[in-house]
């Protein structure tokens, strides 16, 4: 006996309804832009959902929020936020700080005509591999056929509008619940955010020159969203290159943020 299961086209007009019923608090984020999936999903309780969620590291986050919109908004609950946050202590990383900003330098925003076109998070994707030297061999009989392990590099787009911009950068789980860790004095570099920028435009970094024509330092207690603190390197990138006359509206440009190293931890840089 076949059973025929319900499910849900994710561009479908009952969307707002869902959105409104299922997700109380989160009607706003309906602004988000269409998802890349066409296909229908299968609709399960939210709860089974966040379960299975739940079991997601941050990059399984990201990767999943692409299929439908849907999933974007049960990802992006506030239940699901710890994992976004990285973990103290931390050998990599600034503790209680968002992963979208990492310190491996993942992370770039691209500009064009006077406007955040697009974020972009890469990272290296481990792939296990059929050794190929090995392989007549494996055909033969002989010996088998060795696996060995390698790494690619993997882009995922975040276009303005993304719910997770409106995230905050320090974590909220931290400040709220637990604050001393961000209080303390030798914690203090995780309570200031500033990063350096390398500008990539053709084959060569370019670095923006000092003063910043707006404030590039938070505190804690400010509790800055992701999406602020962008906006804010963005337009000092834009009057730089004014200031300098590089700046070409018609032409794209990726503004890659670092990290760099103190007192064993990889902190947001304070300068340029």
């Amino acid at each position: 006996m076949s059973v025929s299961l319900p499910y849900l086209d994710p561009d479908s007009s009952i969307w707002p309804n869902i959105g409104s019923s299922w997700f109380p608090g989160l009607s706003g984020l309906w602004g988000w832009p269409k998802s890349n999936a066409s296909n229908p999903i299968l609709t399960l309780p939210i709860e089974i959902y966040l379960e299975i969620f739940s079991h997601l590291d941050f990059i399984g986050q990201l990767s999943a929020s692409q299929t439908c919109r849907l999933w974007q908004q049960v990802i992006f609950t506030s239940s699901l936020a710890r994992a976004r946050y990285e973990p103290r202590p931390f050998r990599q990383g600034i503790p209680n700080f968002h992963r979208l900003l990492d310190a491996s330098g993942n992370f770039t925003l691209v500009l064009q005509r006077g406007r955040v076109k697009r974020y972009t998070y890469r990272w290296l994707h481990e792939e296990e591999v059929e050794d190929y030297n090995f392989v007549a061999n494996k055909l033969a009989g002989d010996t088998p056929a060795r696996r060995r392990h390698m790494y690619r590099w993997k882009d995922i787009d975040i276009p303005p509008g993304c719910p997770i911009l409106q995230e905050l950068v320090f974590s909220p789980f931290a400040t709220n619940s637990n604050p001393k860790p961000l209080q303390q004095h030798e914690e203090k570099a995780t309570r200031e955010f500033s990063v350096e920028l390398t500008l990539r435009w053709t084959s060569y970094p370019w670095y923006l020159d000092r003063p910043w024509c707006t404030k590039t330092k938070w505190d804690v207690d400010e509790k800055p969203t992701l999406e602020e603190v962008l906006g804010a390197f963005a337009a000092n990138i834009l009057g730089s290159m004014v200031k300098n006359g590089v700046y070409d509206a018609q032409k794209e440009v990726e503004v890659r943020f670092s990290h760099y190293h103190h007192n064993g931890w990889i902190l947001a840089g304070h300068s340029l």
